[in-house]
């Protein structure tokens, strides 16, 4: 039993090298695969069955997707609005959603396109562990990968431009290498611009560091087309005077800030609150699930920063044991790129302790960096990232199950005749709070105040879009403006 079970599961020489004894890794892995499929399986249900694509800020995205090809097909009919006269990220999920949106029924062309970035991240995130992982616990780290990439709290938040950009971010460490062409690097660089600037600003930070290590001048060209897009965007923004989005919170005091930046990676955890219409939590009546979901959130926080630190000591360690001069010459090309992780690690680790919560309309800017943080930290630590990824796994699996389960039924709930018109949260708290006071009043229907996710907000949108009806943009960092803003 123990010669099948290996037959079974080491195809490759790498594979066959690891401790065959070890044979409780091995069912895992497979075990893992499926788990995964299965996560993904659930989640594709309950966007099917739900009566839209409820997922936040989606539904705005939707709406505007669906104003911008209105603007292909019959201008006349949303004539009070415009694209802007430059280029601008976050353009790319809304072009897509236009394109859909022409060939289908809105509400399915939204469904379709998260239906879609699901199955495209499953493919993208094994190509990614399959390329610079170690073969023998690629389903865990695809597993691990795909609950907080893929199903990140952004993905629930409805972020779909800046989940568009991590996808691309991923694919391209996927295929980037010391020798990959000026087109590789110009065609990511475009998407990657257009898709969401954060994920831009991390993409050009580990190119720049490259091309300091290696002076390679197909980075520098490469990169020219997203640089070019980027200066233009920042004077035609500034030229148009287009007002900026507004943010209705901000870290009022030193105390707040410390204690949003440390407890904030808490939001990488699988586990989710939804919230139903009326702001109440699927959990008021079962609280104890609540709590252990809220401690394995930070539990899983507290490995991905051990993870950080420790490949950070361990390349450190190692690079001072060997003697720095010595490890860059004995493979320079692999050393040059390990030497670029490293410094991106650094420099996003310090980029997320100083960014502000507001920055140009985005909020929190800092959020939006920790993922590809973690994303570099298993680049550069590969076989050292193993021991915490398994530790990830089970936190991952099961809180990501119920996580999906929870909003499938959820999403069921919405064919109910009592969900028949879904009416998202109309008492909107006051601008210019603390972020503490803000969610305070924006939750007290429940009485959770962390990892709650509103997916019904902006459900009014769905509506909207059937009849036809637009009147003005809830978002303005995106593509489209008001006529009222046109100047």
């Amino acid at each position: 039993m123990q010669i099948i079970a290996n037959r079974q599961c080491y195809h490759t020489a790498d594979e066959r090298q690891y401790n065959p004894t070890m044979k409780s890794f091995c069912l895992p892995e497979r075990g893992c695969h499926v788990l995964l499929i299965l996560m993904i399986a659930v989640t594709i249900i309950a966007i099917l069955v739900a009566k839209a694509p409820y997922l936040h800020d989606f539904a705005e995205w939707l709406y505007q997707g669906r104003i911008l090809s209105a603007l292909w097909q019959d201008p006349t009919a949303v004539a009070t609005f415009y694209i802007k006269p430059f280029p601008v990220p976050n353009s790319l999920a809304t072009v897509l959603l236009a394109l859909f949106g022409s060939v289908l029924p809105a509400i399915w062309a939204g469904k379709l396109f998260l239906i879609s970035l699901l199955v495209v991240w499953y493919f993208v995130i094994r190509m990614f562990v399959n390329r610079q992982l170690p073969t023998q616990w690629r389903f865990a780290a695809s597993l691990v990968i795909y609950v907080l990439a893929a199903l990140s709290t952004f993905f629930w938040y409805g972020y779909v431009s800046y989940q568009l950009g991590l996808l691309l971010f991923v694919w391209f460490l996927a295929v980037y290498q010391k020798s990959s062409p000026i087109w590789v690097i110009a065609l990511f660089g475009i998407l990657v611009f257009f898709a969401h600037a954060a994920i831009f600003g991390v993409f050009g930070l580990l190119l720049g560091v490259h091309w300091l290590m290696t002076r390679r001048h197909a980075i520098i060209v490469g990169l020219i087309p997203a640089t070019v897009c980027g200066a233009w965007f920042v004077v035609g923004r500034h030229l148009s005077r287009l007002p900026a989005q507004a943010i209705d919170a901000s870290w009022t005091s030193l105390t707040e800030t410390l204690i949003f930046k440390s407890g904030y990676p808490a939001m990488l955890g699988p586990f989710k609150n939804f919230l139903l219409a009326d702001g109440s939590s699927l959990y008021d009546t079962t609280p104890w699930l609540y709590w252990i979901g809220f401690g394995a959130n930070f539990a899983v926080a507290l490995l991905l920063g051990l993870l950080v630190v420790y490949v950070l000591f361990r390349y450190f360690a190692r690079t001072r044991t060997e003697g720095f001069s010595e490890h860059l010459s004995a493979k320079p090309a692999s050393a040059k790129l390990e030497l670029t992780l490293a410094i991106t690690l650094v420099f996003l680790i310090l980029a997320y302790i100083v960014a502000p919560y507001g920055f140009f309309g985005l909020i929190n800017l800092g959020g939006r960096l920790l993922i590809p943080l973690v994303l570099v930290a298993l680049l550069l630590g590969k076989e050292n990232s193993r021991a915490i990824v398994q530790l990830l796994v089970l936190p991952s699996m099961l809180l990501g199950l119920l996580t999906s389960g929870s909003y499938l039924y959820l999403m069921n709930q919405t064919r109910q005749p009592e969900f028949a018109t879904v009416i998202a949260i109309t008492k909107k708290p006051a601008s210019g709070q603390s972020v503490f006071e803000y969610n305070q009043e924006l939750y007290a229907a429940t009485s959770y105040r962390y990892f709650n996710y509103r997916v019904f907000a902006f459900s009014h949108r769905f509506e909207q879009i059937e009849k036809q009806k637009f009147t003005h943009l809830a978002f303005k960092t995106g593509m489209l403006t008001e006529q009222a803003n046109v100047r």
